[in-house]
């Protein structure tokens, strides 16, 4: 599975189990597709100790192109913005890979109760 592969399957699993809960509305979009950019990032570079422009450009590239697709009018470029200064946030957290474990454990979770 390529990295594209892996991110779209990664936000079609997150934001069907968010929207099949309650409802999915641009802020949980957003969020989500930072959780999953950063988490990316992240794992790339655990494996090899760097991560360099071009390859943040594709992840985030492969993101906005998935979320401009889906959501059309209600995701332009000011919410883009908006998730990747979010993402690269996440990122200087020293409980980042904790906080994405349990971000992401919380979503799906909630499409097992229901």
């Amino acid at each position: 599975m390529d990295i594209q592969d892996l991110i779209l399957k990664d936000l079609d699993t997150l934001m069907q189990a968010k929207s099949q809960y309650n409802g999915l509305n641009i802020q949980d979009v957003i969020e989500i597709c930072a959780y999953v950019g950063a988490s990316v990032l992240r794992q790339r570079y655990k494996m090899t100790q760097e991560v360099n422009d071009s390859e943040i450009n594709h992840v985030y590239g492969i993101i906005g192109n998935f979320c401009f697709q889906s959501f059309k009018d209600n995701f332009g470029q000011e919410q883009f913005d908006e998730m990747l200064i979010k993402s690269l946030n996440l990122l200087k957290e020293p409980t980042f890979d904790q906080d994405c474990l349990v971000f992401f454990d919380r979503i799906l979770n909630l499409k097992k109760s229901t």
